[in-house]
């Protein structure tokens, strides 16, 4: 199937506008084929806005970038969730998948883009590593379990990797 992406032109940090809006859905009107709304971010405050968005610009589908990055659980039907407890959540799957702890830094600091002056802003932002964005957020003892957990199966596997951290190098 062929696709047409509409991108909705804006300024950064700027709302859509209706009339932005309504040139998208003559467009979407006009066309036979699928398009996507792009760019309504700052419209979109909860899983009840895509539908809201998708509505006033007559496409079939939303795509998202900085509403997502804000606040992952956007995509909720239940509701947002603190952004305190999102990257709790997003620390311990970045465990998980061991992630690489610049872009879960990342991704913490764009979770806290409004709250990067509070006691747990500051502390993400200050981390420099894996152990402290945990500490900041409070998932010390799940970041101690899979260290744990990863040893104990390197070991059993008779495997060992060599981790360069600043100037020195860990073992397994």
């Amino acid at each position: 199937a062929r696709v047409c992406v509409c991108v909705l032109l804006q300024r950064p940090r700027e709302p859509v506008t209706p009339e932005q809006c309504a040139a998208v859905r003559a467009v979407a009107e006009k066309l036979d084929v699928p398009v996507i709304a792009n760019g309504g971010s700052l419209d979109i405050q909860s899983y009840a806005d895509f539908a809201t968005f998708k509505a006033a610009t007559g496409c079939s589908s939303v795509m998202v970038a900085r509403a997502a990055q804000w606040n992952m659980s956007v995509f909720r039907k239940e509701g947002l969730l603190p952004p305190e407890e999102v990257v709790k959540t997003y620390a311990r799957l970045a465990l998980h998948w061991d992630n690489h702890s610049a872009n879960t830094k990342y991704c913490m600091m764009q979770t806290f883009h409004d709250l990067q002056q509070t006691p747990i802003g500051k502390a993400i932002h200050a981390a420099k590593e894996l152990s402290e964005l945990c500490a900041a957020v409070g998932v010390t003892q799940d970041f101690e379990e899979t260290k744990a957990r990863k040893r104990s199966l390197a070991e059993s596997k008779n495997i060992c990797r060599t981790v360069k951290t600043g100037s020195r190098h860990v073992f397994c």
